[in-house]
């Protein structure tokens, strides 16, 4: 496990996690409302997609990633 779940909050169809990293940097994630984790628990952060996505330095498309975050217990 990489993260912890800090807060979570219903939206309707999805919930909106804030995880501290173990690095304690905090990540926003947005997730379907199947996938609920209770907050407190420990999850496995990755990043994942099903296309390359472009990014952008100062206004100008430099590549392609895959910026995609999947969380998992």
């Amino acid at each position: 496990y990489n993260a912890h779940i800090g807060e979570r909050r219903y939206e309707g169809a999805t919930y909106h996690y804030t995880l501290t990293l173990l690095s304690g940097a905090v990540l926003h994630c947005r997730l379907p409302h199947e996938q609920g984790y209770a907050v407190g628990s420990a999850v496995r952060v990755f990043f994942t997609t099903t296309h390359a996505l472009v990014y952008f330095c100062d206004d100008m498309a430099v590549g392609q990633a895959m910026p995609v975050v999947a969380v998992a217990h």
